[in-house]
């Protein structure tokens, strides 16, 4: 992935290159500092993208579609091998399944808790850590095989089908020579933690299992016991206090126990042979913290939830239901169980059965048909008590809504979702931001959700019509609206700013003038203006009104380029920057801010600067191009993927878009586990990274029902809106929900649509490609007759545009330097103008970011850091260029420095923005090498330039501009330049954006020519752009020939 091209001379070789480069020139300049800020004096075009040409995060090796579709809502395998690669989730109960039968019983604990300052979860262990804990307690596991006299015949090991179900999975299994045949289903249980396992055989046959495996941690030393009574078996673990597992079936047989890897475990064996076997599992907590529990649920006791105590009061108990009752009485529930397993079994399965029923979608695709029928069912296991979690295992915390809960809300999980909204906020701080929540329901200040709690709001009330709903909320409406201005718009010009403005931007906080959070200011104040008038505030409802409208028109008189068809953001420098990420151009679309003609452009530009064919003819989109590779930069989002599609959708260009949406269906089938994953992970498609986070799984429902099928509410006004948005092929497609439900068939141009939703309602009907607009009475059940207008000669051509990508375009190697021009070269001797270490501008050089934050380089986003380590002071790149360097290394006692560095990047400017370095003679090539930081948000725009000043006629002027010429001390990525391995990393432990795999310490050799017939008198570096450090290691000069 990394282009390293240039090579530290050996040790070995040192010695006798420094004697020879030693014997040429050596200059000490004269050196002029200039104060920041500067500006560039010139912009070049800079449209090329580059592009990695795959994904820079979440790989993944699946290049073939090892599950199929079961079109209701399912993926189904035949002799799959893996384990345990399938969860089903019911609160704070998880069931891990996989390809083969092969089961295990997790909990959770506050898993993916950003602030420590916080308890994350309540203790049902009674553990001094347990209200801090972020693991995933194992409470056991099954394993099933039959008895022969050949010997055990583990199920587990036997070819087997296996259909994956929301909240179950079905196994045929068949053992040697066919001898038997099974059919394995299991299920958690609904009302308590476990689960139930039915095996039924094709005829009477013995069956042997076996259940231990208990953890709090596997890394502590842990000891299992078990107890023993008739059918049934009580598993404890000392590092479980007040912990029990109860396991038993309706066998016969007498059960033991044997020791394995985390202690006892027990084996039940029967004694006479039967067809169907049902084994069940519970487990519990023998007693707990009944005052811890009554003070986490006073948590919501909150000012504003007190205004609305019966809905507050909803809130609690659905978090003692989901956290603690489940857990409670285990041997009473057990026993409920084990006597009546087969009506529990059938209990969940009806349950997930209807459930599924209630929303389906029937397409000519059935990838489609099966992933999203599939996981807006299973959505259900976000829901974890008041609220819903970023994902079911890993990330339990109710977090970050930017994606939204709008694929939820529009798939018709409305009463969910309001709770969710209810509840955050009843968690609102005291000046209006909205918080994330632990699970313990402890509130912290995190990612920025005040803006898209606003929307959802209202979304909300289009769908249900709700006005107490929105006269609840409005006090903290008001007070979420006044955060976003005052914390995000201090200037009031209508121009917003952010450090997090989207959960995919850990590397780019932007401002002060930005494209997504000026997008989403716009659609908080649109809605609350609307909300205003339904809660009769007027003086509230005219405020929001006008700074809505003053919002749209700074928009597009600042951030948007007419010129290329495309929002851009300026920062601190006063800089507009085009290359926007995805969401910058596809947020503004979904949310209204930019209307489809404008949408149109914008997204084409994304689609021809960020699209690019994998293996096979697999389209995939980058989320941007911006360079270094860093988490959240230079990836293919699955979920972004989706929220793309939906704004090309609803601009009329599906047949654009469409292919995307098709790679990001089938890589939830080309992965390692079935279902919505976090990444394309490779050039074939290949799903990766983590499995349903909100943040992936989510938009599939969003853009299949609203773009797809084109569903707007506006229910409190009994209407809705419907504008299909199918791929032109398609003649037939259906859908279902709680709210709405119609068929499409077009024979020829002839489009009919018969719709019925459960109440009276106006329907307001159109095709995306044009024609009439059909509006139906208010009615229940809808029959609307279009004709499709065949799309005219597009008057807005696509681009001709191709992304460069790297891994199939490596930049060219520069030409190796001849051994005579080798000892004509002049290496200049900085080392008295040097103004710092590496290590003091990366660690302690403090610098004010453009949204406002004052960080170091190291604190922003957990940059790696870089030092100079000790090597020769005279060092070669591969090209055969010497460069000399001097205070190496930077812990030398009175090191003055090895860096000459300079930056834009303020306010106050702790580092000069400009140096002019003396020079005096004909040269004919001057090379930079350069050690720089830059930020992924400042590509394509130059970050410095380079003036060669000479004894007369106009000056040469190159742009530094990443990544074409221009790159960072951790990684090579510049197009331009060879790259020297120069100094170290010093990685921290634990988590951090940058990937050791991406990275390697480095400087960049560049080549600028200089007109050998003229005196070059000076040469100018300028560092151009705040977020950025043009740093200068060493120059070396090859003068002109007879110099």
């Amino acid at each position: 992935m990394m282009n390293r091209i240039g090579q530290m001379i050996c040790t070995a070789c040192a010695a006798g290159l420094i004697a020879a480069t030693m014997a040429s020139e050596t200059l000490v300049p004269s050196v002029r500092f200039f104060d920041a800020p500067v500006k560039p004096l010139v912009m070049p075009d800079s449209d090329q993208s580059v592009l990695l040409g795959t994904s820079g995060h979440q790989a993944s090796n699946e290049t073939e579609l090892r599950y199929q579709p079961v079109e209701d809502g399912g993926f189904q395998i035949i002799n799959g091998k893996k384990s345990y690669n399938r969860s089903i989730t019911i609160g704070r109960n998880n069931l891990a399944n996989g390809d083969i039968p092969l089961f295990k019983m997790h909990t959770t604990t506050g898993s993916g808790v950003y602030s420590s300052a916080v308890d994350s979860c309540f203790p049902l262990f009674s553990r001094e850590d347990g209200a801090k804990a972020k693991v995933a307690p194992a409470l056991g596991t099954l394993r099933l095989a039959v008895p022969s006299a050949a010997g055990l015949q583990k199920m587990d090991t036997y070819p087997s089908k296996t259909v994956f179900r929301p909240g179950y999975t079905q196994y045929e299994v068949s053992g040697p020579k066919k001898e038997w045949n099974a059919a394995i289903t299991i299920a958690p249980t609904l009302e308590q933690h476990g689960f139930v396992c039915k095996v039924e055989f094709d005829r009477p046959m013995l069956l042997e299992w076996t259940y231990g495996d208990l953890y709090w941690s596997a890394k502590e030393t842990n000891s299992n016991d078990v107890g023993i009574s008739g059918c049934t078996a009580e598993l404890t673990e000392k590092n479980l206090p007040n912990g029990v597992v109860l396991v038993g079936w309706d066998g016969n047989g007498t059960g033991t126990s044997f020791e394995s890897k985390y202690g006892q475990s027990v084996r039940f064996s029967s004694t006479h042979k039967k067809k169907v076997y049902y084994i069940t599992a519970t487990w519990g907590v023998t007693q707990h913290n009944q005052a811890l529990a009554d003070e986490m649920m006073a948590r919501l006791d909150t000012p504003a939830a007190n205004a609305w105590s019966v809905e507050r009061d909803v809130l609690k108990k659905a978090w003692f239901d989901c956290y603690i009752e489940p857990a409670l009485n285990p041997g009473k529930k057990f026993t409920t169980l084990q006597n009546n397993p087969s009506v529990q079994l059938t209990q969940a399965l009806e349950y997930w059965d209807e459930r599924r029923s209630r929303f389906q979608i029937k397409t000519p695709d059935p990838y489609l048909n099966a992933l999203v029928n599939f996981e807006r069912c299973i959505s259900e296991y976000h829901q974890m008590g008041p609220g819903m979690v970023l994902s079911s295992f890993k990330w339990l915390m109710y977090s970050h809504i930017s994606v939204g809960w709008y694929g939820k809300m529009w798939a018709g999980d409305l009463a969910e979702v309001k709770n969710h909204m209810r509840f955050l906020a009843a968690m609102q701080a005291e000046d209006g931001f909205i918080n994330w929540v632990s699970p313990s329901l402890a509130a912290y200040h995190a990612e920025n959700n005040t803006p898209y709690w606003v929307d959802h709001v209202w979304w909300l009330y289009c769908w249900t019509g709700d006005e107490k709903f929105i006269r609840d909320l409005w006090p903290a409406l008001k007070k979420a609206v006044e955060w976003e201005c005052t914390n995000n718009d201090p200037d009031g010009d209508g121009l917003f700013q952010a450090k997090y403005e989207y959960w995919n931007c850990d590397s780019n906080g932007k401002g002060p003038k930005a494209a997504t959070p000026t997008s989403t200011a716009w659609a908080m104040h649109d809605r609350a203006a609307k909300m205003a008038v339904v809660v009769g505030d007027t003086d509230a409802a005219d405020q929001y009104r006008a700074m809505a409208d003053r919002i749209k028109t700074k928009t597009f008189e600042e951030l948007w380029s007419e010129e290329q068809g495309i929002l851009g953001s300026i920062g601190a420098n006063g800089v507009w920057r085009g290359h926007p990420q995805t969401w910058e151009q596809y947020k503004g679309i979904n949310n209204g801010s930019i209307a489809a003609d404008k949408g149109r452009r914008a997204m084409r530009w994304i689609e021809s600067h960020y699209g690019f064919e994998g293996d096979s003819g697999v389209n995939m989109l980058m989320n941007c191009d911006w360079w270094p590779i860093r988490w959240s930069v230079h990836w293919v989002p699955t979920g972004d993927t989706c929220l793309a599609v939906l704004a090309g959708m609803k601009c009329g260009d599906t047949d654009l878009w469409w292919p995307y949406m098709e790679t990001a269906t089938l890589s939830s089938f080309r992965s390692k586990t079935p279902g919505v994953h976090f990444s394309i992970g490779n050039t074939s498609g290949g799903g990766g990274g983590g499995v349903e986070y909100i943040d992936s799984d989510d938009p599939f429902m969003h853009t299949t029902v609203r773009g797809l099928f084109g569903i707007e509410p506006e229910i409190q006004n009994d209407r809705l809106y419907i504008t299909p948005a199918f791929p032109s092929g398609w003649e037939t497609a259906e859908i279902t929900t709680p709210q709405v439900s119609y068929s499409y068939q077009r024979k020829g141009e002839r489009v009919v649509l018969k719709i019925k939703t459960p109440q009276p309602l106006v329907k307001v009907v159109s095709l995306r490609s044009g024609g009439a607009t059909v509006t139906t009475p208010k009615e229940m059940v809808s029959t609307v007759e279009l004709k499709r207008v065949q799309s005219k000669e597009d008057s807005m051509p696509s681009s001709t545009h191709e992304p460069i990508l790297t891994l199939n375009n490596p930049p060219e190697k520069e030409p190796v330097l001849s051994v005579a021009d080798k000892t004509r070269l002049v290496l200049m001797d900085l080392s008295s103008v040097y103004n710092t270490t590496l290590w003091e501008l990366v660690t302690k050089t403090p610098f004010q970011t453009d949204y406002g934050s004052p960080t170091t380089i190291k604190g922003w986003w957990h940059t790696v850091p870089g030092k100079m380590n000790d090597g020769p002071e005279v060092i070669s790149a591969d090209n055969g260029i010497d460069f000399l360097l001097k205070g190496r290394p930077d812990s030398v006692a009175g090191n003055a420095g090895n860096l000459l560095a300079l930056s834009s990047w303020g306010q106050p400017y702790p580092l000069p923005a400009a140096a002019r370095v003396g020079v005096g003679r004909k040269v004919e090539k001057v090379w930079l090498l350069m050690q720089n930081y830059v930020s992924p948000i400042k590509n394509y725009i130059p970050n410095g330039e380079v003036i060669l000043h000479y004894d007369s006629g106009k000056p040469d002027l190159i742009s530094l501009i990443p990544p074409y010429n221009m790159d960072g001390y951790f990684q090579s990525f510049s197009r331009e330049g060879t790259s020297v391995p120069l100094g170290e990393l010093v990685w921290s432990p634990g988590w951090g954006t940058c990937n050791k795999s991406n990275c390697e310490a480095q400087a960049k050799s560049l080549a600028i020519p200089s007109d050998p017939a003229r005196v070059l008198k000076e040469i100018e570096i300028r560092a151009t752009v705040s977020e950025g450090v043009v740093g200068i290691s060493a120059i070396t000069l090859l003068p002109a020939n007879g110099e």
